[in-house]
């Protein structure tokens, strides 16, 4: 498939007359690729990946499509550009929230729960976009390895704070609580966005809490 050609105007510039937005003009560069991310992220939720369209991004974002083009030369140059913010925004969010918890295990554990059900992480568009990314993976070997790569550092974070827990004669029921954890949010995830009339947020994040205090209630067991 040929690619769209790249407009540019004087001095390499993007084709600013092109959009007849004077506010527009004027935002840096940084400014135009979030709100292009921004409009990506609203249409796959309301399309899915194969249907979002340049012209569509570029309608949701107030902008020309030649400025799409100028900063994104193909869809799937602008669709890795967001699965990579996606993922940076959780990062940062799951960086946050250990930062400014207690430093203790059980405290941090409880933090990253919070964390996944906060609305700015777990909203219908988020998610939809997600799972859209994953069910993409198998046919993309970069979708694939962006969440790939997350999904085992995350695992192995989990992992290390249940080995605390437990200690290091538990590390292979660490192992199983953190796959356990990991999936237990995946698949709330998936229950709001398919659900979410019967999956509330805060009640998942309650159910994942109760489930963290019955492990821990089994290991101070005798």
């Amino acid at each position: 498939m040929r690619r769209p050609s790249r407009v540019v105007g004087a001095a390499g510039q993007p084709p600013d007359s092109l959009s007849g937005n004077r506010a527009q003009r004027t935002l840096p560069r940084e400014a135009r690729r979030r709100q292009l991310v921004e409009s990506t992220i609203e249409c796959i939720a309301n399309r899915g990946l194969a249907e979002t369209r340049m012209a569509d991004v570029a309608a949701g974002a107030g902008m020309s499509v030649g400025i799409v083009n100028f900063h994104f030369d193909s869809k799937q140059a602008l669709l890795a550009e967001t699965l990579a913010f996606l993922s940076d925004e959780y990062l940062k969010a799951w960086d946050q929230a250990r930062a400014a918890a207690p430093g203790d295990p059980v405290s941090q554990l409880e933090a990253l729960i919070r964390m996944n059900f906060e609305p700015g992480i777990c909203n219908p568009r988020r998610i939809a976009v997600w799972f859209a990314f994953f069910g993409a993976a198998g046919s993309r070997p970069t979708y694939q390895a962006t969440c790939q790569r997350f999904d085992d550092e995350y695992l192995a974070q989990l992992n290390g704070l249940f080995v605390e827990v437990f200690g290091e004669a538990g590390r292979e029921r660490a192992r199983r609580a953190a796959m356990m954890l990991l999936v237990l949010w995946d698949g709330f995830w998936q229950n709001i966005l398919l659900n979410p009339d019967g999956f509330d947020a805060v009640e998942c994040q309650s159910v994942c809490m109760a489930w963290l205090r019955g492990v821990l209630e089994r290991e101070a067991a005798p």
